[in-house]
């Protein structure tokens, strides 16, 4: 596998697939545990991530539609969250250049079906992913370095 590999945005299953593949690269390397769980939930699919090494963690939890699934959605087609730092996720889609109700959001929640692109927007907590454009856009690169400061980056001091 090339350490180089981005997300890819072509469907929602692909963009969590590269998501597990990446972190499962990432602990190997560093020599972290990697625990991975994934169950079905009605329409949804559901991944939650635990990589550690000595006593640092990294948490990621995904909830998402799959494709074949896409038409039947009426709402959100996927969240989730990272634990360090606490961030929010959205799984976007559309074409990024849409105006929706005059917001330059970054994606089409208007579009039905929900079409490609697909892409992991972060949020920092209570931000609220239908009034506001995402704080950053998933990617492999972030991923990596995400996990790395969770688990390499030296514990900050308290006062």
């Amino acid at each position: 596998m090339d350490i180089k590999l981005g997300i890819p945005d072509d469907s929602p299953e692909n963009t969590v697939r590269q998501i597990k593949s990446i972190l499962a690269e990432e602990a190997k390397l560093l020599g972290a545990s990697f625990e991975c769980e994934e169950r079905r939930i009605n329409l949804s699919n559901e991944l939650d991530i635990t990589v550690e090494l000595n006593d640092r963690r990294f948490n990621i939890s995904l909830l998402w539609v799959h494709s074949s699934d896409l038409p039947l959605t009426t709402a959100t087609i996927g969240n989730g969250c990272i634990s360090s730092p606490r961030l929010d996720m959205e799984l976007l889609h559309g074409d990024p250049r849409e105006d929706v109700m005059n917001l330059q959001l970054g994606w089409n929640p208007g579009e039905v079906p929900p079409g490609p692109p697909f892409r992991w927007g972060l949020y920092s907590e209570d931000s609220n992913y239908m009034t506001q454009k995402p704080d950053r856009i998933l990617d492999g690169a972030l991923l990596r370095r995400l996990l790395r400061d969770a688990l390499l980056s030296p514990p900050s001091r308290s006062s």
